[in-house]
């Protein structure tokens, strides 16, 4: 199997995408994949790149791609015209799999995508001979699911939705809600079609009178949806039977034919920004392992240091609702050079022996991050370049573990833990070579496990009571190691986060100060910023505060 990256479609309008072959290079068969929208593309990631994979064994060429203003390509979220935009997505997608040379082409959608993708078909836009339909949904009820989501939030008065990570403007809502399956002409969509409904949800009665069951329209059900989709990120798997499920039914499906050899567009693209100049953007592998990575740079850099953006998570590395693509570009623009990438096991990185896909914390994120920002892409030929690392969470450890090992200049920390009960003593995830890892002590974990809310609760208060005294078990310590190595340190913090390190009496009464008078450290708390970083708010604070921060550092000339 060769997957390759690159964009593809018009300059004005380009879009990044992999395209996955067999070892060959041949076939007689494509397949576009269409992902779905928002945050549910983000659950859904992994699924349609192993869906990718296994077409690829059985002959089949695929195209998985991100919409205009969405993941890696060209454009902004909140661009005008959205829905128009990512059904002209997929004519660009498929005029690019047909360019490869594939003699048949057929589609998949999921969620929202398989939506657009069967508006395309039944528009004219397109034209396919095989057509699934994996959970297909209206717009209408995308929007309603990702509201649930976002416990708190309502419709805003002006009409637009903000769902984890997204917010829909006005325009966008009442474009959705015209993208319903229930819509759909059978006798346009496609010579063959499988509807593949989630087993734990009665099938959409409107999509069933459209499409009713017949000789080339086939109703199936398949399981794992809702881990996949209705949970938070870090939370997700992999619906593998599903995977099977619908690899199998294409293979069964499919006019098979002679192959026929593919030519595969391997390009950087040239992003015109709204408010600057023209940035560049190239795919890259990092490291020994082959972290993905994707770097953005102006034409004539101005600013002395590269800013890497580590994903979060299992998520990919665009970031918590694409912010740390606009960031990278917004930052390029202003002169500086950027690259965010994947951790082993996450995202688009590869997947190491041993390893397990979306394990947080895991021991190889401790070596593979700093082998990567060694890499004489990311540190200069001669290992002389300055390097900022910016990161929320699980990535914010590992940017802060990789600090320790090789020099960076700054590094922003965003909501991140250190006390993380995984990594005690005993515990899966504990090992000796963890330097900034202060996790809970064994006597104040619990005895048996599950335990009660209170029990943990009383536990976790204890422990934070005696690292008043046990100091070097105070997160501030392994922030005091890194400014002794040089390293400054700006940390990001909601509230909840921020006090684990404002509450020690010993650092932050005799250390901290000193540390910022020497501009070697910082701890914005905001009450803006949640955990997650998924609300606008918290989003455009972190970003806002990480742009002028960098400016102040690093001055143009």
């Amino acid at each position: 199997m060769i997957d390759t990256p690159t964009w593809f479609g018009p300059a004005d309008r380009a879009l990044f995408g992999w395209f996955c072959t067999p070892d060959s290079g041949c076939a007689d068969y494509g397949v576009l994949l269409c992902p779905p929208i928002g945050e549910e593309e983000h659950n859904a990631h992994e699924t349609i790149r192993r869906t990718a994979w296994g077409l690829a064994g059985k002959g089949i060429a695929t195209l998985r791609f991100d919409y205009h203003g969405t993941g890696d390509s060209m454009g902004r979220w909140t661009d005008e015209g959205r829905v128009a935009a990512w059904l002209t997505s997929i004519t660009d997608a498929y005029d690019a799999l047909r360019a490869t040379g594939v003699p048949q082409l057929g589609g998949l959608g999921m969620r929202v995508g398989a939506t657009l993708l069967a508006t395309a078909l039944a528009r004219g836009a397109i034209d396919q001979n095989l057509l699934v339909l994996w959970d297909a949904c209206s717009g209408k009820s995308m929007l309603r699911e990702g509201l649930a989501r976002s416990p708190g939030a309502t419709e805003r008065h002006d009409g637009s939705i903000e769902t984890p990570g997204y917010l829909y403007a006005p325009q966008t809502v009442m474009d959705l809600h015209t993208i319903d399956p229930a819509t759909l002409d059978a006798g346009i969509v496609a010579d063959t079609v499988l509807v593949l409904n989630r087993d734990d949800r009665p099938a959409p009665r409107g999509l069933r009178r459209r499409l009713p069951p017949s000789d080339r329209v086939h109703w199936q059900t398949c399981s794992g949806m809702s881990d996949m989709l209705d949970v938070p990120m870090d939370k997700n798997t992999v619906p593998d039977a599903a995977v099977e499920q619908v690899v199998g039914w294409i293979e069964q499906h499919v006019e098979r034919g002679e192959p026929a050899t593919l030519k595969i567009p391997c390009a950087t693209v040239d992003l015109p920004q709204h408010d600057g100049p023209t940035v560049i953007e190239s795919a890259i592998r990092l490291g020994d392992v082959g972290l993905f990575g994707i770097c953005t740079e102006p034409a004539e850099r101005t600013r002395g240091v590269t800013v890497v953006f580590v994903n979060v998570a299992n998520d990919r590395q665009t970031g918590p609702g694409r912010r740390w693509v606009d960031m990278a570009r917004a930052l390029a623009a202003d002169g500086f050079r950027c690259i965010r990438l994947s951790q082993s096991g996450t995202g688009d990185s590869p997947t190491g022996q041993g390893q397990t896909f979306g394990d947080l914390y895991c021991p190889q994120w401790l070596t593979d991050l700093p082998d990567a920002l060694s890499d004489p892409l990311v540190s200069g030929t001669l290992g002389a370049e300055r390097i900022a690392l910016v990161s929320l969470c699980s990535g914010a450890y590992s940017a802060l573990e990789a600090a320790m090992r090789v020099p960076v200049a700054v590094v922003y920390p965003i909501n991140v833990i250190l006390t993380i009960y995984d990594t005690s003593r005993g515990q899966r995830l504990h090992s000796d070579e963890r330097l900034v890892a202060r996790p809970v002590g064994h006597a104040f974990l619990p005895r048996s496990m599950p335990c009660s809310a209170a029990v943990a609760r009383r536990r976790l208060i204890a422990w934070r009571v005696y690292r008043q005294v046990a100091v070097r078990n105070a997160p501030l310590s392994a922030i005091h190691s890194l400014i002794r190595r040089g390293t400054a340190v700006v940390l990001l913090m909601s509230p909840d986060d921020g006090r684990h390190f404002w509450e020690s009496a010993f650092w932050s009464g005799l250390f901290s100060w000193r540390w910022r008078r020497a501009g070697m450290f910082r701890l914005p708390i905001d009450e803006r910023i949640d955990h997650p970083l998924m609300t606008q708010d918290g989003q455009q604070a972190v970003v806002t505060f990480i742009h002028r921060d960098l400016r102040d550092r690093f001055p143009s000339g």
